[in-house]
This record gives structure tokens, sequence and C-alpha cells, in this order.
């Protein structure tokens, strides 16, 4: 089998982009996704309905937050994350329905609580340095425009080390559906 059939049978061809939407670009997103998939769906030959490939997402979502919490862990507090975690389902809410724009100021705001805990047990960064390390991990990523209006993304898998400090903060698709 080819790869195109593989991404066909696997990805209705409506959903591609949308597919892309939910990974970080890596390889280990493609594999995770048919791992999701093969354990979704142990029998199929190939999946077509946006029902399925809704719940392979889902599935998908949960494996990369769990992926996430790992590699938080080894920076927040084992007693803090459950914190961190509802904080952030807070954010990806607001981020996915479109009812708060969280800028640097009003992410700071929505973290605040989950930050001054993991400050009581030990921590000794910043809370500048807790949203970068959640951008570094993936769970944000930052927008602005340029000065031709044009929409920029800026993601620390892409290359950007650190997030464009005037822009919009989202929490990552895959991330946000796990949480939502």
């Amino acid at each position: 089998m080819t790869r195109e059939e593989i991404f066909f049978r696997y990805i209705p061809e409506k959903n591609i982009t949308r597919f892309l939407e939910y990974t970080w670009g890596k390889p280990r997103d493609i594999v995770r996704y048919f791992k999701a998939a093969s354990s979704s769906y142990p029998n199929s030959g190939s999946l077509r309905s946006p029902k399925e490939f809704g719940n392979i997402i889902r599935r998908y979502s949960q494996a990369a937050w769990q992926d996430q919490k790992a590699a938080l862990a080894a920076f927040v507090p084992k007693s803090s994350l459950p914190i961190v975690e509802e904080a952030l389902q807070v954010v990806a809410n607001h981020d996915l329905d479109g009812s708060v724009r969280f800028n640097k100021k009003i992410l700071i705001e929505h973290l605040k609580d989950a930050f001054s805990h993991m400050k009581t047990q030990g921590v000794s960064y910043d809370v500048n340095e807790f949203i970068k390390l959640l951008y570094i991990v993936g769970v944000f990523y930052v927008t602005y425009r340029d000065a031709s209006g044009q929409r920029i993304i800026h993601q620390f898998h892409r290359g950007n080390r650190r997030p464009y400090g005037a822009g919009d903060y989202h929490v990552h698709r895959a991330v946000a559906r796990a949480l939502s």
C-alpha cells in the first residue's frame, strides 16, 4: 500500500487540512493518528465518515495531551498538574468559542491561580517563564498581523524559539480538543 493510499483510506480527503491543524508537523503526530485510528476502528479497512474522523481526532488529541502532560511534569510539581490542567481547560474553551482573546496579560490572569499553587510547591521561575514553557511544549502558539495585515503564526516547533510578545495566544488544536 502506498503512502497516498494509506492517507486516502484513513483521512477523508476534505479533512486533510483539518488533520494537519491538529499536528505539530512531526512524524510522531502521524504515527499517533494512525495508532488512534487502528485502536478506534481495528476491523475497518477505511474511514470515510466525519463522525469516525472526529472520534479518531478526539482519541489522538487525548494521547497528545498525555504526552504534553508528561513533558510538563519535569517542570511543574505533580500536585500542581491537575490545577494547571483545569486552568488550561478554561483557556481552551474560551479560545475555541472565541469568547476571549488571549493576549499575554489576559493569559497571565487566567493562569494566575495555577501558577500561585506552583509557587507554593517550590517553583522558582516566574509566570513569563511558565508561559514560555507551555509555548515550548506546544500547548500554546501565538498569532499576530504583520505590517501588511497578513496573519503570522509563531510556534516553537516551527523554529520560533520565543513567542511573539504582542500577539494573541491560542491553545493548540490537539490540546484544546482534549481539554474541551
